[in-house]
């Protein structure tokens, strides 16, 4: 339907119209992995808006599927797209693996400016949670 590839920026540009209208997560899965340095970026009306990854970025599907094959394999899997400040993370036990993507200070992120469905963060943000022996 879409023929994504390596080079088809207007399969890429469907897929994402579609992916922005009725928000399905596998297609901005797809979406991503076809993207621009496979980055997630979204703008103030909260659409995808990555641009398309021209020669660099390609879905591998063998990868991907080893990758999620193992996971459902291992059983008892819970995806979750919390954030990270709403995640309990004292539910966890020793055998846990949890992927957590936080805000950071170190580079120019889009959620720093508190737009794009991001409350921001700041300094005041970054000590708070990382660092909370220096909020005294």
């Amino acid at each position: 339907m879409f023929a994504l590839s390596i080079s088809n920026c207007e399969g890429y540009k469907k897929l994402r119209l579609l992916c922005n209208e009725h928000r399905n997560a596998l297609d901005l899965f797809t979406l991503v992995a076809y993207s621009f340095n496979h980055q997630i970026r979204f703008n103030n009306a909260h659409e995808f808006n990555n641009p398309f990854g021209k020669e660099r970025s390609s879905y591998k599907w063998k990868k991907i599927s080893s990758l999620l094959s193992n996971v459902y394999k291992a059983g008892n899997t819970d995806f979750t797209n919390l954030n990270f400040e709403n995640f309990d993370f004292a539910q966890l036990t020793i055998n846990d693996f949890v992927y957590c993507d936080p805000p950071y200070l170190i580079t120019i992120g889009t959620y720093n400016d508190g737009k794009r469905g991001f409350s921001g963060w700041g300094k005041t943000q970054e000590i708070y949670h990382f660092y909370p022996f220096l909020m005294n």
